[in-house]
């Protein structure tokens, strides 16, 4: 999860609805990229006959999650946008009312960092030192993730902050129990006290 301190971008304002129903997705893949979108645009249609307002896919969900390496030889699984993919996906929207869909390649996989400076920082360093009673050190994030869109793309400052775990964005990615409740602390602390 990621965490954006900035003021509210009242452009966005006024495309949000108070109240929405978001569904999130969560599906295996096997590997065949075809038979990967026929399960997704199942799952999208279910979602929005359950009511959700927002769909979210998981990332690569047209191919086995691959990220744990750097693999040359895998870069051919990456497909133009707008392309097939995307053509199948605007074609499975128009057959949901109302549904729109946006797809577009937000930024270069490079580290990302802005400096650990401002109200919100401060809060976030809070919020670790009351929970886990240790000093909070900010880094560097070498992998990519959704920071990147928020700093680079838009100009806000990021934090990212999660639970850890072992075999990071392999097939068996995990956290402790431990982990994850901590982190959750941290979140409702930081929500319950940064007054931004």
């Amino acid at each position: 999860m990621r965490i954006a301190a900035s003021p509210p971008d009242l452009r966005l304002e006024k495309l949000v609805p108070d109240k929405f129903t978001v569904a999130l997705i969560q599906m295996s893949c096997g590997p065949e990229p075809a038979d990967n979108l026929a399960k997704a645009l199942d799952r999208v249609s279910e979602a929005a006959r359950k009511g959700a307002d927002v769909v979210c896919l998981p990332e690569l969900f047209q191919t086995q999650y691959f990220c744990q390496r750097e693999d040359a030889t895998l870069f051919d699984l990456a497909e133009p946008i707008p392309g097939a993919g995307t053509e199948k996906l605007a074609a499975a929207a128009r057959k949901i009312p109302g549904c729109r869909i946006t797809v577009r390649k937000v930024s270069e996989n490079f580290a990302c960092f802005r400096a650990p400076k401002g109200p919100f920082f401060a809060a976030m360093a809070s919020s670790v030192r009351r929970v886990r009673k240790t000093p909070t050190v900010f880094s560097v994030t070498t992998g990519f993730n959704d920071m990147h869109f928020f700093a680079h793309e838009l100009g806000i400052p990021t934090v990212g902050y999660g639970p850890g775990g072992m075999d990071i964005h392999a097939v068996d990615e995990r956290a402790s129990v431990r982990a994850l409740v901590s982190a959750a602390k941290i979140y409702a602390d930081l929500l319950t006290s940064f007054a931004g």
